[in-house]
């Protein structure tokens, strides 16, 4: 039996992305190394999202359903009520990072950086997103065509850490393994 882990393992890495979502154009999502390690060009609408934190994401694959039932209790059908989620702990503070987090329209640059403007709520929209990790020699890939970031946790601002900018993207997440011949 093979176990995927990634603790003392010196090839394990990760990579998260993030495009805008078109639903007149929806984008092709990767399913192998190779296709993720393509997405970033300089045509690409495909931009790194941030650098994630060693806690890493923790993904919840299914949301919430609700049975619709018969007269006779039996259940006809299921209707999801509530998407599945992946939480990122972001670490990185550049502009593409905080238009994940914020929303691009909450982002302005400056002569020197940029500004976030959070004060009137969330400006996020809906994107695509991709999760990459290798574990030695195995592609582990976790797509969502069509999400949202729901959700920024409250951000400790310590002297001795990092912030950490840990949001929710709710959406329909896909798991894929992929290891190469």
């Amino acid at each position: 039996m093979k176990v995927n882990v990634a603790i003392g393992n010196e090839n394990a890495t990760g990579m998260f992305f993030h495009a805008p979502y078109d639903p007149a154009s929806p984008n092709t999502m990767p399913t192998t190394g190779a296709a993720v390690l393509e997405l970033v060009g300089a045509s690409s609408s495909w931009k790194i999202a941030g650098v994630i934190s060693e806690d890493g994401p923790t993904w919840t694959p299914f949301g919430s359903t609700e049975s619709i039932r018969l007269w006779d209790l039996s259940v006809a059908r299921m209707v999801e009520t509530e998407k599945g989620s992946m939480s990122i702990p972001v670490i990185s503070t550049d502009e593409e990072s905080m238009k994940t987090v914020f929303g691009a329209d909450a982002v302005t640059a400056t002569t020197n950086g940029f500004t976030v403007d959070a004060s009137d709520g969330p400006k996020v929209k809906e994107e695509s997103f991709v999760l990459y990790g290798k574990d030695g020699e195995d592609n582990l890939i976790w797509t969502c065509a069509h999400g949202m970031v729901t959700e920024v946790a409250e951000v400790g601002l310590t002297p001795s850490g990092a912030l950490i900018w840990s949001i929710t993207v709710t959406g329909g997440w896909k798991f894929s393994k992929d290891t190469p011949a």
